[in-house]
C-alpha cells in the first residue's frame, strides 16, 4: 500500500512504499512473515506492468529481487535496463529510446545515478550485509557457475574476497580492519549455513570447502 488507506493501484516509476525494502534494509527478510509480504509486493508490480516505469526503476526492483535472493529475476531487470535505457557511450537515458517495450517513455533525459545503482546491484549479488549478517553469494543468478570477487567490503569494515567454481563456494577471505563480530551465512555445499564469527583488528581469517 501507499499508505494505510490507500492501495497502490496503477504502475509507478518510483517504489516509496517499498523503501523500508530497499534501500533502507528495515524490514528483516529473515522472518517468514515480512518475506511473504515483500514476495506479495513484487507480484502485485507484476500484475500492473512496467509501462510507467523508467530506467531507475528497472535497477531498483533488481536491488529489492537481490535481497529477496531472486538472482535470475534481479538479472532479468538488469538486462532489460541495458538494452532499453542505455545510450551508446553507456550513459543512462530514462526512457525506452530504443523502443523495445519496456515502458512507454521514450524520451532521453540523461542521468548518472542509474549507473551507480546498476552497479551496486552487481555488488548486491555477490555479497550482502545488515544486521550483522554477512551473506556471500546470496542472489547468484544460475547461469553464473563460475564467478569471483575481490575486496568489496561489508558492514564493520571487513573485506571480503570469495570464488565460486560450479556454483560452489570454494574460497572465501576475509579481513578485518576493525574489531568484528558478525554471522556469516555461505554455503560451502550442503545448503547454507550461518555460522558466528568474532575477529580481532587486522585480523584475516581464510574459509575453504
Amino acid at each position: 500500500k501507499v499508505s494505510r488507506e490507500h492501495e497502490l493501484e496503477f504502475s509507478h516509476r518510483h517504489f516509496s512504499h517499498l523503501l523500508m525494502l530497499y534501500p533502507f534494509l528495515q524490514l528483516d527478510l529473515d522472518r517468514p512473515e515480512n518475506r511473504e509480504l515483500a514476495i506479495k509486493s513484487l507480484h502485485h508490480l507484476d500484475r500492473m506492468g512496467t509501462g510507467e516505469w523508467v530506467g531507475y526503476s528497472f535497477v531498483w526492483m533488481a536491488a529489492v529481487a537481490a535481497r529477496l535472493g531472486m538472482g535470475e529475476r534481479s538479472l532479468r531487470y538488469m538486462q532489460d535496463f541495458m538494452r532499453c535505457f542505455l545510450s551508446r557511450n553507456g550513459f543512462h537515458l530514462n526512457g525506452d529510446y530504443r523502443d523495445q517495450g519496456c515502458t512507454k517513455y521514450k524520451y532521453r533525459p540523461f542521468t548518472l545515478e542509474s549507473n551507480f545503482f546498476f552497479m551496486e546491484c552487481c555488488h548486491e549479488l555477490l555479497l550482502q550485509s545488515n544486521n550483522n549478517r554477512v551473506r556471500i553469494f546470496p542472489a547468484v543468478p544460475p547461469e553464473w557457475h563460475n564467478i569471483s570477487f575481490e575486496n568489496l567490503r561489508a558492514e564493520q569494515g571487513l573485506s571480503v574476497t570469495a570464488k565460486m567454481s560450479d556454483h560452489k563456494l570454494s574460497y572465501l577471505s576475509i579481513i578485518a580492519t576493525f574489531p568484528a563480530e558478525f554471522e556469516l551465512e555461505a554455503d560451502f555445499g550442503g545448503g547454507r549455513k550461518i555460522i558466528p564469527v568474532k575477529m580481532a583488528a587486522g585480523e584475516s581469517r581464510t574459509f575453504h570447502e
